[in-house]
C-alpha cells in the first residue's frame, strides 16, 4: 500500500510540473502574439541643448514578421499623435536619423524588440508626449497607445530646510541626468554680504540615480550666514544651468527672531518707501479730521431744526422773544378790564333804574344785588 501511494503521489507531481510548463509556454506564445510596448522610465526630464535617452522595448505578433519600419509621432495638446518626426526605414534613412537629424536609434535591427532612441539638441518646443508606430508585413501595424513624455527643466531644483543657528542641516540640489553622454558636474558657491563669493568643497555628497543627480551640502549655519546667497551650478560640458537662494538663519529666542525679521523687513522697504507711507498716513488723518468735523456740524444743525418743529402737527415750536410773548397777555388783560368796566356801567344803570319806587326791603335787596354785581 505504501508503494502504491508513493507512486500515485509521484505521478501527481509529474502532472503538476507538466501543466506548469505548458501554461508558461502558452503565456510566452501569447506574449509573442501581442502588440505591447514598455518605457523605462516613461517620463524623461531633459535640459535644453542636451540629448535625452528614451529606453523602450516592444512586442508584436508573429504574423507581423518581418518588421518593415519603426515610426515616431509627436502628439498635440488634444492627444492626437499625427506628426511624424522619425522613420527607421533603412532604404530611406541609412543612418536611422530623423529628417531634422535629432533622433537616432540605439539598435538598428528592429527584430530585437528594442526601440530605444536618443533625441539630440533638445529645445523647449520638444516638450510633450510621443507615440511609437510599428509596421510589419501582411498589413499588420499598430500605433501603441502607451506613450512617453519629455519634460524640460532649465534650472536645478534647490531644497533648503528651515535653518537655525548651530543646528546642522542639509541643502539639496538636484539636476536632470537625461543624457549618458554628458553627466552633470554640480558645484556649490556661497556669498556673504561684503565678502567675495567662495566655493564650497567640503561636506558634499553626490547620489546618482537613473534620471537625475542629487548633491547634498551639509551645513551648520551661523548668524553670519543670514541673508547670504547660496548658489548651485550644474555643468554639462558646454551647457550650464544654475539657481540661487537667500539663506534665512534663525538665531536666539523667539523675540530675537521677530526682531531679526523686522529689521530685514525695514531694510527691504527703503527710505523712500517709508517716507511715502508716512505722508500717506498724514494725509489720511487730515481727511478723516475734516470729514468728522463736517459730520458733527451737520448733525447738530439737524438736531436743532428737529426741536423747533413738530412733524406731526406742523406747528412751529420755535421760541419767540420775550416782548412777543408778553404782548398777547397785555392785550387780553386790557380786554378783560374793558369788559369789567362795561359790566360796572351796566350795573350802575340797573341800580338807578331800580331805585325809583322801591321799598326799604327792596332797596336793601337791591344794594346786596348791586354789591354782588360789583364783584363781577
Amino acid at each position: 500500500m505504501d508503494f502504491i501511494s508513493s507512486c500515485v503521489l509521484l505521478l501527481l507531481m509529474v502532472l503538476n510540473m507538466s501543466a506548469g510548463i505548458l501554461a508558461y509556454s502558452c503565456f510566452i506564445q501569447g506574449q509573442n502574439n501581442m502588440w505591447h510596448i514598455t518605457f523605462n522610465p516613461q517620463e524623461v526630464t531633459a535640459v535644453p541643448g542636451l540629448c535625452a535617452l528614451i529606453s523602450c522595448n516592444f512586442t508584436y505578433p508573429d504574423k507581423a514578421e518581418p518588421i518593415q519600419k519603426i515610426l515616431l509621432y509627436a502628439c498635440n495638446k488634444n492627444e492626437i499623435c499625427n506628426k511624424k518626426i522619425f522613420n527607421s526605414n533603412e532604404e530611406s534613412r541609412r543612418d536611422k536619423q530623423s529628417e531634422t537629424g535629432q533622433i537616432e536609434m540605439l539598435e538598428t535591427d528592429p527584430h530585437k524588440n528594442n526601440c530605444s532612441i536618443i533625441m539630440k539638441d533638445i529645445n523647449v518646443t520638444d516638450e510633450g508626449e510621443y507615440a511609437f508606430r510599428v509596421e510589419g508585413s501582411n498589413t499588420k501595424k499598430i500605433t501603441y497607445p502607451t506613450r512617453f513624455k519629455i519634460s524640460i527643466q532649465e534650472k536645478p531644483i534647490m531644497d533648503i530646510p528651515p535653518l537655525r543657528e548651530g543646528e546642522p542641516a542639509g541643502l539639496n540640489c538636484s539636476a536632470p541626468f537625461p543624457c549618458p553622454e554628458t553627466p552633470p558636474d554640480i558645484t556649490w558657491l556661497i556669498k556673504i554680504k561684503g565678502e567675495p563669493a567662495f566655493k564650497l568643497q567640503d561636506n558634499i555628497t553626490l547620489a546618482t540615480f537613473k534620471s537625475y543627480y542629487l548633491s547634498t551640502l551639509a551645513l551648520t549655519p551661523s548668524s553670519k550666514l543670514h541673508d547670504a546667497t547660496v548658489g548651485c551650478y550644474v555643468t554639462y560640458g558646454h551647457v550650464e544651468i544654475s539657481t540661487s537662494r537667500t539663506l534665512e538663519v534663525m538665531y536666539g529666542n523667539t523675540s530675537s527672531v521677530v526682531i531679526q525679521g523686522t529689521e530685514t523687513f525695514l531694510k527691504k522697504l527703503g527710505l523712500s518707501t517709508i517716507l511715502t507711507f508716512l505722508a500717506g498716513m498724514a494725509c489720511s488723518a487730515v481727511i478723516f479730521s475734516v470729514t468728522l468735523c463736517c459730520w458733527v456740524s451737520c448733525h447738530r444743525a439737524n438736531k436743532h431744526k428737529g426741536l423747533t418743529a413738530n412733524p406731526d402737527t406742523g406747528v412751529n415750536l420755535e421760541k419767540k422773544p420775550a416782548e412777543e410773548e408778553r404782548e398777547p397777555a397785555d392785550m387780553e388783560y386790557a380786554e378783560i378790564n374793558r369788559d369789567r368796566r362795561g359790566n360796572g356801567k351796566r350795573c350802575d344803570d340797573n341800580q338807578s333804574e331800580m331805585s325809583n319806587g322801591e321799598t326799604e326791603d327792596q332797596k336793601q335787596k337791591r344794594e346786596e344785588l348791586y354789591s354782588n354785581l360789583r364783584f363781577c
